[in-house]
């Protein structure tokens, strides 16, 4: 947690070299905004996962906020998009491998990947292509929550996720709405060495992936079904969570976010 002041650069503690770095304001209704060390922090690095727009802007309008000076136990937030003026924002941070990125040629299109097999995490940047494709991801097990986004053109941010109907399913980052039928990851669920790519994205440009699967003892990614109950159904982690995210994929509902920190 950390309080904006859009006049200076406010310095925010992660006890670690944060790769991706995904912020809120917690007390106005602003985008969220995600910066990673693959794609560079800094001016016009932004991008919302709760807008369409491409990469620096804020719909529609440029954005000059960002993470800067980021560390091996901090980053700086500057701009009102990132450190608004007395507001309680919340930042949520991951360690890929310290911004050095590599060509992995595992797929039948080479990416640019930075990946944390430990941590079950990678960032890929993906190239323009035609008709479908495969790509490395560089984790040593089979992704369970993949979001994808175009970077230079306004698109929605398309989500598999192995709790979904099937490998021809997908959600919206930015969205309410419940999950349907897409062909953005290619009705292909990802493997250990590649996921997939469709012909709806060829042509429309570069992209930025962000993958996770579960590690015993420290994420899981799974699903559940509703029983209306007060107290609700019981879910077993195996470990007690500090952030918890939950869509419902029948209905038009929000996504809901929950942290130990806030």
């Amino acid at each position: 947690k950390y309080t904006g002041n859009s006049g200076t650069a406010v310095t925010v503690s992660t006890d670690f070299q944060a790769d991706l770095i995904w912020i809120k304001s917690r007390d106005s209704s602003e985008n969220h905004f995600l910066q990673d060390s693959s794609r560079g922090f800094g001016n016009s690095k932004s991008l919302s996962s709760s807008a369409t727009g491409a990469e620096g802007y804020n719909g529609g309008a440029p954005s000059s906020s960002g993470a800067q000076n980021v560390g091996a136990t901090s980053f700086q937030a500057y701009g009102a998009d990132w450190s608004k003026s007395t507001d309680n924002m919340i930042a949520w941070c991951w360690k890929a491998n310290g911004g050095t990125t590599v060509t992995n040629t595992e797929g039948s299109l080479d990416s640019t990947v930075q990946a944390n097999t430990k941590a079950g995490f990678s960032i890929v940047q993906t190239p323009n292509f035609s008709g479908s494709c495969t790509q490395g991801h560089g984790l040593d097990k089979a992704p369970e929550f993949v979001i994808h986004k175009l970077t230079a053109s306004g698109n929605n941010w398309n989500v598999w996720h192995t709790g979904l109907s099937g490998a021809g399913y997908i959600i919206r980052l930015n969205t309410t709405a419940a999950e349907t039928t897409g062909s953005h990851f290619n009705s292909t669920a990802p493997t250990a060495d590649v996921f997939s790519l469709g012909a709806s994205l060829a042509g429309s440009g570069a992209g930025i992936c962000y993958l996770w699967h579960s590690v015993e003892g420290y994420s899981k990614f799974g699903k559940f079904e509703g029983n209306g109950n007060a107290n609700g159904p019981f879910i077993y982690t195996g470990f007690r969570p500090k952030l918890l995210v939950i869509k419902n994929i029948d209905a038009a509902d929000g996504w809901v976010v929950v942290d130990t920190a806030r």
